[in-house]
């Protein structure tokens, strides 16, 4: 389901899991992941609760479009994009973008990918938008081009990766 949106309320068509959506993930690779949390009943408290999960697009239902959520005005708008090098401002940890979470209470926060070092696993770290800025050291990386040049990408969501990076790109 392409047309899920921040604050609207949710039932994975599996697992039965429902709540509110707080979280639409872009990932590199082309996949969207959508982040749910279940909201509490009067007399439960939140410690009670199970946390976030996460889901393909298409194992959800839209049970109500217009939620107190929905009025917050959260978008999926975001600074950076995929495959940017980019560096944190506090810790200086540089890297390529390869997933970007945007959130219905905070700001977009970003996963970045070092380089790797002698064949060894690159290092990941998640940070905020607001403490990154464009990278020095090495160059910005294309999904459409130098991870899947011929779009044949599966994305486990159904849909190619031409089409969410235009989601991604913000012109839904």
């Amino acid at each position: 389901m392409s047309d899920l949106k921040l604050g609207m309320e949710v039932r994975d068509e599996l697992s039965g899991f429902g709540g509110i959506v707080t979280t639409i993930g872009f990932h590199f690779d082309g996949c969207r992941r959508i982040g749910v949390t279940p909201s509490a009943e009067k007399d439960e408290t939140v410690s009670s609760l199970p946390e976030e999960e996460f889901f393909f697009p298409r194992q959800l239902r839209v049970t109500a479009e217009k939620t107190k959520w929905t009025d917050l005005g959260a978008t999926t708008d975001h600074k950076y994009s995929l495959g940017q090098y980019l560096e944190d401002k506090v810790t200086g940890f540089e890297g390529n973008v390869t997933v970007i979470n945007t959130n219905l209470f905070n700001q977009p926060r970003y996963l970045l990918r070092g380089d790797s070092v002698d064949g060894e696993e690159a290092d990941s770290f998640w940070t905020d938008e607001t403490s990154l800025t464009p990278g020095v050291r090495a160059h910005d990386i294309d999904p459409d081009v130098d991870f899947d040049p011929k779009n044949e990408q599966s994305t486990g969501s159904s849909e190619n990766l031409s089409q969410t990076r235009q989601m991604q790109d913000n012109k839904w």
